[in-house]
């Protein structure tokens, strides 16, 4: 069996890239009677969430900017109180052996707190850490992290 010239089958070893996903909004729910109400009227609707999280008095999810107006519109009809923060990005730190590289994440902590960055949630996946933060910081977040895992300007996807 013959294989494309550059085709490889091992993992890139450390951080290799830093990934912006940006126009992006925070949906927090603080009604905890009615979330799962919430959620179903969203998936009915055709409203994709992702980055759900449960916490103790509240669930928050993420949604792209276009659908804002009807996760709110869904929201009103439930009820449940629903806000939103407009204007955010995941920019996610990305390593094929993410597991294997200690102290990965107290290192991406450091670079966006020293740089300023505020850090609104994270969350992680098996080749990638994920922090979500304010769109205005994207670049400063990205600078900082390519500096901190020396990659170059072109190690964002």
């Amino acid at each position: 069996m013959e294989h494309s010239p550059g085709t490889s089958f091992e993992k890139e070893r450390g951080v290799h890239a830093i990934q912006v996903r940006d126009d992006l909004a925070l949906a927090t729910c603080t009604t905890p009677d009615k979330w799962l109400l919430l959620l179903k009227a969203l998936a009915d609707n055709g409203i994709p969430v992702f980055h759900l999280k449960l916490h103790d008095s509240s669930i928050t999810f993420i949604v792209r900017s276009e659908y804002v107006d009807r996760v709110l519109a869904v929201s009103d009809a439930v009820p449940a109180v629903t806000v939103i923060e407009p204007n955010v990005a995941f920019v996610s730190v990305v390593a094929g052996a993410m597991r294997d590289l200690s102290g990965i994440i107290a290192r991406i902590f450091d670079a966006l707190v020293g740089a300023g960055v505020q850090i609104l949630q994270t969350g992680d996946a098996h080749d990638a850490v994920h922090c979500l933060i304010r769109e205005e910081s994207v670049a400063t977040a990205v600078s900082a992290l390519q500096h901190e895992f020396e990659l170059a300007a072109g190690g964002v996807a």
